[in-house]
Parts: structure tokens; C-alpha cells; sequence
């Protein structure tokens, strides 16, 4: 009995830390959002998933598994790639080509990611994943409306 009180607690314990984490992630992109906004960049179009890998910060830390905001300000032709840390910004010429992934499970495509391949030697490739189907759908259509206007 004692061992499941135990383990229960440490269950406990995880679970308020990993709530904490993800509140402590998210008023840090929020804080990196409204920089950006402060700078000058207009947000037209706004695109939230989750970093695949490889996804590293400033720092060159793993931030695959965290948030990832996809911005796009129209009138200055740029995008900018939110991280935790990081804010990563591109003109929509540095966008080499865009492209969905998925993997097929009876007809339903699951797992999708939207990959962006840059012209950036240091960070060549960005995607975000945790997407819907019909979500990841709708943005590859939009990312043609976007980057070909």
C-alpha cells in the first residue's frame, strides 16, 4: 500500500511539473510573439504545431517536442519561425520549397508535418508536425496562396 502512495505521489509531482514547463513555454512564446509584433511585423497568417526534429534554439538546444508558431506578415514578405527562445526570420524568398508528409494508416493520414526547406546553411530545414489532416491540408494550400502571390 505504501509503494502506491509512493508512486502516485511521484506521478503527481511529474504532472504538476510538466504543467508548470508548458506554462512557463507558452508566456515565453507569447513574449516572443509580441517582440515581433512590437518590431514592426503584421501577422496575417498564424500557424501553431509542434517542432519536429531537427529543431534547435539559439542556443543549438533539441526543441523538438515544444511549441512552434509559424507567422507570415504579407506586406513585408517575411516569416518568422516562433520558438521557446528563439525567433527565427526569413523573407519568403529564403523558403526554398514547402511540402506535407504523413503516414497512411487505412486511408487516414496521420502524423502530418509540414516541412520548410530554407536557404540557410545553418538551419537548412524546420518542420512542425502535430497537425490535423484536414488542418495540414488546408496550410499547404494556403503556403501556395502565400509564397507564390
Amino acid at each position: 500500500m505504501e509503494v502506491i502512495f509512493i508512486s502516485l505521489g511521484m506521478v503527481l509531482v511529474f504532472v504538476i511539473w510538466m504543467v508548470r514547463k508548458t506554462k512557463s513555454n507558452n508566456s515565453r512564446s507569447k513574449k516572443q510573439l509580441k517582440e515581433l509584433q512590437d518590431s514592426g511585423f503584421k501577422i496575417d497568417h498564424s500557424l501553431f504545431g509542434i517542432a519536429a526534429k531537427p529543431a534547435f534554439d539559439s542556443t543549438n538546444q533539441n526543441m523538438e517536442g515544444v511549441g512552434l508558431r509559424v507567422v507570415f506578415d504579407d506586406a513585408e514578405k517575411k516569416v518568422a519561425f516562433i520558438f521557446v527562445d528563439a525567433v527565427l526570420l526569413y523573407s519568403y524568398a529564403d523558403i526554398k520549397k514547402w511540402e506535407w508528409n504523413w503516414i497512411d494508416k487505412n486511408g487516414s493520414k496521420l502524423e502530418n508535418r509540414i516541412s520548410f526547406m530554407l536557404r540557410d546553411k545553418e538551419r537548412p530545414l524546420i518542420q512542425i508536425t502535430g497537425l490535423p489532416q484536414n488542418e495540414a491540408e488546408l496550410w499547404m494550400a494556403k503556403l501556395d496562396a502565400i509564397l507564390n502571390d
